[in-house]
């Protein structure tokens, strides 16, 4: 499987995982406990664990640097993305007011997506030299 192939299966896999998680959200934001547990499983640890591991696999693939710029926007634009369209949007429906998501959890993703993308690069270079 060439490179290419992969590295738009791997975004294809990211982007059915996050629909998923949006759409979950709204099956169970009826419910204040699990509405908070969705926010604390699915966008404090399967998005961000998500993240590191498809970075990491992305980072194998020898992008270019535009492209891994591409890579690290992407992941925080969808987390952001993410978080405004389930706890923020619900926030708004129902007081009329949003907290919206800091810079902190932007700078975050982009930290995680980083790394990831760094050890992946790091551990392809090691396995072929």
């Amino acid at each position: 499987m060439d490179a290419n192939r992969r590295f738009y299966q791997l975004i294809r896999f990211y982007v059915a995982a996050w629909v998923l998680s949006v759409a979950v959200f709204w099956l169970f934001c009826r419910d204040p406990q699990m509405a908070m547990l969705h926010v604390i499983v699915v966008q404090y640890l399967f998005l961000p664990a998500l993240t590191l591991l498809l970075s990491f696999f992305l980072g194998r693939e020898a992008l270019s640097i535009p492209q891994a710029g591409y890579v690290l926007l992407g992941f925080s634009a969808a987390y952001l993305l993410c978080r405004l369209l389930t706890l923020s949007l619900l926030e708004y429906l129902l007081s009329g007011a949003a907290a919206l998501p800091g810079l902190y959890d932007v700078l975050a993703i982009l930290f995680l997506s980083a790394v990831g993308l760094l050890i992946g690069m790091v551990s392809k270079k090691k396995h072929f030299s």
